[in-house]
């Protein structure tokens, strides 16, 4: 029969998402929601009445908004806790609270090196 060492300790994805405090957890929600918005809510996925679409919204569309919201939401956490753990000790003079700071210097930086997506390319207007 097989048995289970609980003392043993756990690595792996989801044994470092069980050692998340609830303050990364609601920063990784704040962020996959925000992200949600901003690309929902521009390409008429998210319906609203300022912007508008002229072909209907495909059915792939739904989910690769949630794949990317809770993917950059899980990013945001991360780094999060990770400048919580890591900066008091490397870079002490940035400042206590500096892992509030981070999740918006990586909004910063994404926009600053690609502007058109993670995944997207640039488009390409002949004449």
């Amino acid at each position: 029969m097989l048995e289970l060492d609980v003392a043993a300790p756990r690595t792996g994805a989801l044994a470092a998402l069980r050692r998340w405090q609830p303050r990364q957890f609601v920063v990784a929600a704040a962020g996959a929601v925000a992200v949600a918005l901003l690309i929902g809510v521009p390409t008429d996925v998210i319906p609203n009445p300022v912007f508008g679409r002229p072909v209907p919204v495909t059915w792939w569309s739904y989910p690769t908004l949630i794949v990317t919201a809770v993917l950059a939401g899980l990013l945001i956490g991360i780094a999060e806790g990770l400048t919580k753990a890591y900066q008091p000790e490397f870079v002490p003079w940035l400042g206590a609270n500096f892992d509030l700071v981070v999740p918006y210097l990586i909004m910063i930086v994404v926009l600053m090196v690609r502007p058109y997506g993670m995944f997207g390319t640039k488009e390409v207007i002949r004449v």
